[in-house]
């Protein structure tokens, strides 16, 4: 029992040690950061190439800045980034998702010896970010209110003109209805009066008749 937790004590002073020795940098969100390459210690050092990574939760390398003889050369998908004094790390516009652990890793020429050294970078809080999303959503509600009365308003207006339309509709059949029925009156009258006249004639040659019969 005594040996287990002495083990235990000595790897979390082995952690401690660990994390005590990566360099830790704080970066301003928005902001403009450098990040030193430990394992570079003047220069114009001799080696065969030098690149920074980025390393997830699981430790898996993101590659994204690399030089060598043949020049400087960025990784496919990597962030965009470049070299700055003592071959460190230019990171510009960083925000929340740039935090993490980076390394720079040296590869030597033959017979010299590989190195490797991470930092650790934070990003304070992007308030402006927070602020602008804050905005942003502020805006998008009152827009989807605007857009939500104008539609409202809209079908009350569409309502109406169609009821103006079935209203003219109407009074335009009346008014049809109306002068048909004047125009049936006075043709009725018309033949009322042409049977009238031609009883008067027919009454009027029976007399006529009956005299000369006299």
């Amino acid at each position: 029992m005594p040996e287990v937790t002495l083990l235990i004590c000595l790897c979390q002073l082995l952690l401690v040690r660990y994390a005590a020795s990566i360099p830790q940098v704080d970066a301003d969100c928005n902001g403009n950061v450098t990040l030193p390459c430990p394992a570079v210690n003047q220069e114009n050092m001799d080696f065969l190439a030098l690149a920074w990574y980025k390393e997830d939760s699981n430790g898996k390398r993101h590659g994204i800045i690399r030089k060598s003889d043949d020049g400087v050369m960025a990784f496919e998908n990597g962030r965009s980034a470049s070299f700055g004094t003592m071959h460190s790390l230019l990171l510009n516009w960083v925000n929340a998702s740039d935090e993490g652990t980076y390394l720079c890793a040296m590869s030597a020429n033959v017979g010299g010896q590989n190195k490797e050294a991470r930092v650790e970078l934070t990003v304070r809080v992007c308030r402006t970010e927070v602020q602008l999303t804050t905005v942003n959503y502020v805006t998008s509600l009152r827009a989807n209110q605007t857009s939500q009365v104008c539609n409202e308003v809209h079908i009350p207006q569409t309502w109406s003109l169609l009821g103006f339309g079935a209203v003219a509709a109407v009074k335009i059949l009346l008014s049809i209805i109306t002068i048909k029925g004047r125009v049936g009156d006075a043709n009725r009258g018309t033949k009322l009066d042409e049977d009238s006249g031609r009883d008067d004639v027919k009454n009027g040659i029976e007399v006529k008749k009956d005299e000369n019969e006299e």
